[in-house]
């Protein structure tokens, strides 16, 4: 079987493809293990899946574009793509994620605190019911107690 060079180079370029994807996709699991979920567990969790989708990613690709052979230009391809997305988007990409965050757990908080004064001011009323039922009840009980 014999793999022309417009071939090779066509599959160079999806390669080249599939790491930017594969970036991205590191990029995202990034993202999680460092603002979302910080622990050791989700590095280990993230990190995981990360190989794991890498490895997926490389195996279909050779499937799909080198006729079934792992041909070592498409894992220097899948690589070159990789840190070509790592090293250029990737550094802009945690500050941006980190101030949408931020700005995310802020309004949220904001929310929070809204809703939280709202309840109190709609409950205030039947907590007030509640407890002077209450205390009324207990000063039946008391009374027939003795």
């Amino acid at each position: 079987m014999r793999f022309t060079v417009s071939e090779q180079m066509w599959c160079l370029f999806c390669s080249f493809l599939c790491g930017l994807l594969v970036g991205a996709v590191y990029d995202v699991l990034r993202v999680i293990r460092n603002l979302i979920f910080t622990g050791k567990v989700s590095v280990f969790v993230c990190d995981f899946l990360f190989v794991a989708f890498f490895s997926f990613a490389s195996v279909f690709f050779s499937m799909a574009f080198s006729r079934g052979a792992t041909r070592y230009f498409s894992l220097i391809g899948d690589l070159c793509g990789f840190f070509a997305f790592r090293f250029t988007f990737g550094r802009i990409s945690l500050p941006l994620w980190r101030f949408l965050i931020t700005k995310i757990r802020l309004i949220l908080k904001k929310a929070q605190i809204k809703s939280q004064k709202t309840m109190k001011k709609v409950l205030q009323p039947i907590y007030k019911i509640l407890y002077n039922t209450n205390r009324k009840r207990m000063f039946f009980a008391k009374r027939h107690k003795s």
